[in-house]
């Protein structure tokens, strides 16, 4: 059974067996849903599926890079999270 404490594999949500590395960026990480004007408070941490699948991209693009990877994942039925910074720190 996948989740906190199990020992193996992280299964992937797509029918494959164990996860992969980009599979696992999205499993194991969310990013923070903020408008653009937070972007330099959060300091392009709010971006962090982004960032380890892009990870050379400056931190002032990232945010351009999130219908990217929503298109990508989607594609190969990997979820992607995204809350609110009030939501992620319940």
């Amino acid at each position: 059974e996948d989740g906190p404490g199990t020992s193996g594999a992280i299964s992937a949500p797509n029918g494959h067996e164990e996860a992969g590395y980009y599979e696992w960026q999205a499993l194991s990480t969310m990013d923070i849903d903020c408008p653009p004007w937070m972007d330099w408070f959060h300091g392009g941490l709010q971006f962090q599926l982004e960032h380890h699948i892009f990870p050379r991209v400056p931190r002032w693009n990232l945010r351009k890079l999130c219908t990217l990877t929503d298109e990508i994942y989607a594609k190969y039925d990997v979820p992607v999270v995204r809350m609110s910074f009030i939501e992620a720190n319940r």
